[in-house]
């Protein structure tokens, strides 16, 4: 699934939930019972982990997905020690 209306009829359907960019909610209509809620520069205060079954191929998009996914937590968590260093 690749656009955003799909993924969010989706959600409306009961198959999970969703992160998206803002861009893509903002005018989004606030009906059939979903609930949008705001991230602004969020900091990760749990541990998180990527989970993929055992001896399973991963193609490009999964290698290409948890690449961004390993920079942008090792980004976020440099970015909290600097602010910590500041503060």
């Amino acid at each position: 699934m690749t656009s955003p209306e799909g993924i969010v009829e989706t959600v409306t359907r009961g198959t999970g939930w969703t992160i998206l960019p803002e861009l893509c909610v903002r005018h989004h209509p606030r009906g059939k019972g979903l609930q949008i809620v705001e991230l602004y520069d969020p900091v990760p205060r749990h541990a998180v982990g990527l989970v993929q079954l055992a001896r399973r191929h991963l193609g490009m998009a999964a290698q290409a997905f948890t690449g961004l996914c390993r920079e942008t937590i090792k980004t976020l968590v440099d970015r909290t020690r600097g602010l910590a260093r500041l503060g």
